[in-house]
């Protein structure tokens, strides 16, 4: 069984300011006109030794060696949201590794105050709902068609409070970020060879959701309602997906056609994936199974080997 070995995201906020007739350490409200440089910056990220590609086995682009390239090579998209101490938005900034030649590194601005940043990253874009406030802010995955998602990306997130002081003195905030999706992998064991029948095959499962929020990290339904998503191919017996949904169970259909060439269907019930997760299904289809043998569940945690199994 492979292996991941993670090194979490850390990201370098370098805080400056000038100084006040106020003493050292205290903070000022948000909307002094005093403007604090802040700097973030990613390093180190993703570093990982596993087999699940990084941003689509992308690197860089054309971003110039200002970029972060090691972290393009895991992630293409980076969010960053900066709100004042009453949840309210005051800024918000997107990078893309192919395009921005600073991937990796934000630059902002802000008074001396209690802010909350939120951060995401990932290997697709996450897009953005309700931005006003922190607590009704939701990033969403984008949808292939009404309740249908072709593909979830690996995302991370983190949300930070930080307190931004008179202080001249630089003020270094390192965050790690947290791997919000699970992954899951069907495994089909006796998938006929394409010279000895027929391997048409799709998985879906269900119930998936396309969104979460930036409050919390936490999957959430709103009003986007119960999706299905997509299993993709990776080999001839081998399916994988990123799931979002790490809070409740789900079904898994697999459709296929027997050796009579007649359509099928399996339904495996109450799977659950949990964040930074691997869970695998895996089973018999065709008539090619051991006796006593059904579909075995296995969740490897942490995407280590260090799994439990429970077989049905």
């Amino acid at each position: 069984m492979r292996k991941l070995s993670l090194a979490v995201c850390a990201l370098s906020v370098s805080l400056f300011a000038c100084k006040k007739d106020v003493a050292p350490g205290t903070p000022a409200a948000p909307g002094d006109d005093k403007k604090v440089a802040l700097t973030i910056r990613t390093n180190d990220f993703l570093q990982q030794v596993e087999a699940i590609p990084g941003a689509n086995n992308k690197t860089a682009g054309t971003a110039g060696t200002a970029g972060d390239t090691a972290l393009a090579t895991k992630v293409s998209f980076i969010n960053y949201l900066l709100f004042d101490g009453a949840g309210n938005l005051l800024h918000m900034r997107s990078q893309q590794a192919d395009w921005d030649q600073d991937f990796g590194t934000i630059t902002d601005s802000a008074a001396p105050g209690n802010y909350t940043i939120v951060m995401t990253a990932s290997q697709k874009p996450v897009d953005e709902g309700a931005v006003s406030q922190l607590s009704t802010f939701i990033f969403y995955v984008q949808l292939a068609g009404m309740g249908f998602i072709d593909a979830t990306p690996d995302i991370f997130y983190k949300k930070e409070n930080i307190t931004i002081t008179n202080s001249s003195d630089p003020v270094d905030v390192n965050l790690a970020m947290d791997r919000l999706v699970g992954n899951l992998q069907v495994n089909i064991l006796d998938m006929p060879q394409p010279a000895d029948g027929d391997t048409t095959a799709s998985i879906q499962i269900s119930s998936e959701t396309p969104q979460f929020m930036a409050s919390s990290g936490i999957a959430n339904w709103g009003t986007s309602g119960i999706v299905k998503a997509n299993v993709k191919r990776v080999g001839l017996n081998a399916f994988s997906a990123y799931v979002l949904n790490t809070v409740s169970a789900f079904d898994v259909t697999i459709h296929y056609v027997d050796h009579t060439g007649q359509p099928q269907t399996k339904v495996i019930s109450n799977v659950q994936c949990y964040k930074n997760r691997r869970t695998i299904l895996s089973g018999y289809l065709f008539g090619g199974a051991p006796a006593n043998s059904g579909i075995k569940v296995t969740l490897l945690d942490s995407w280590s080997d260090n799994d439990n199994e429970v077989q049905f």
